[in-house]
């Protein structure tokens, strides 16, 4: 289970993350907390980052999916320069 990040804004101000973690071809969910995200496949949770600043938590609930880069841990090859998937976010327990 991961619990680090990479975050990057797209030009329109969206959050991308950065998983240092192969995904599934369906993709995550990325489950807002106040405690941090939580990340979430069929198999179950895959990640939790805590300790997320309030105005992050804010713009991740704000969004109904947000932008994924698969870029695992150890990786030689370069970060992909677009997104490998796109991920419903989950903020019931914010909003």
């Amino acid at each position: 289970m991961f619990e680090n990040i990479e975050l990057i804004l797209d030009v329109f101000g969206r959050p991308v993350f950065v998983l240092p973690v192969e995904l599934p071809k369906e993709g995550c969910i990325v489950s807002v907390q106040h405690e941090g995200l939580l990340f979430f496949t069929a198999q179950g949770c895959i990640g939790k980052v805590g300790s997320v600043d309030d105005a992050l938590l804010a713009l991740v609930a704000s969004q109904k999916e947000v932008g994924i880069i698969v870029y695992p841990e150890g990786s030689t090859s370069p970060c992909p320069s677009c997104l490998t998937h796109i991920a419903k976010v989950d903020a019931r327990e914010i909003g």
